[in-house]
């Protein structure tokens, strides 16, 4: 190597210490300084409570069929059909249990509360059992409604009931199932609600 090619790397090398610059020697192995790269950041970060959220607009979903299946048949047969509040009406003449479509509709009100709560809450903690709870207690309250309207359709039509029977009234059972089951796993898991 020439002397003047041999000035210039020290030259080079003198300048990079004197500003500051890294050399061989500023950076042992074994140093653990973290460099920033183009890809330090390029991973998307997951919500925390992304888990709360889905479950929010599955119950918000739950809610809402809830709702819906007092408006779409519970009865039909020899081509004419009855809704629940169509039902309410004539099993409140025959003296039978007729608040089935309230009672649904006031149990599916109780899961889309807890889904707002979810929903609007969804950057914050919420108390897990408390959530489960409700819904235990919505999921009940569309049981009561859909069992009971059930047991006296039973009565009345006797085995014949099951001929009559329309989507309405097995929607709304469904719901009332899944809003209690709901109400189970929003106790046992921790992210639906948020919780730590």
């Amino acid at each position: 190597m020439s002397d003047q090619a041999s000035t210039a790397v020290e030259a080079n090398q003198n300048s990079g210490i004197a500003g500051g610059g890294p050399t061989p020697t500023s950076f042992p192995p074994g140093n653990s300084t973290s460099y920033a790269t183009p890809f330090s950041n390029s991973v998307p970060s997951v919500q925390k409570n992304s888990g709360s959220t889905a479950f929010g607009i599955c119950l918000l979903i739950l809610g809402a069929l809830g709702v819906l299946s007092t408006f779409i048949p519970w009865l039909s047969g020899n081509g004419e059909s009855a809704n629940g509040w169509n039902l309410q009406e004539s099993l409140e003449e025959l003296g039978l249990f007729a608040q089935g479509a309230v009672l649904l509709v006031v149990g599916s009100a109780g899961t889309l509360v807890m889904a707002v709560l979810l929903l609007a809450n969804k950057n914050k903690a919420m108390n897990r059992f408390g959530v489960g709870i409700g819904l235990l207690i919505s999921g009940l309250i569309c049981a009561v409604g859909t069992g009971n309207t059930y047991n006296d359709l039973t009565e009345y039509f006797g085995d014949s009931v099951n001929e009559v029977l329309a989507a309405g009234l097995l929607l709304g059972s469904v719901i009332a199932v899944a809003g209690m089951i709901a109400g189970i796993l929003a106790m046992v898991i921790k992210p639906l609600t948020g919780s730590k």
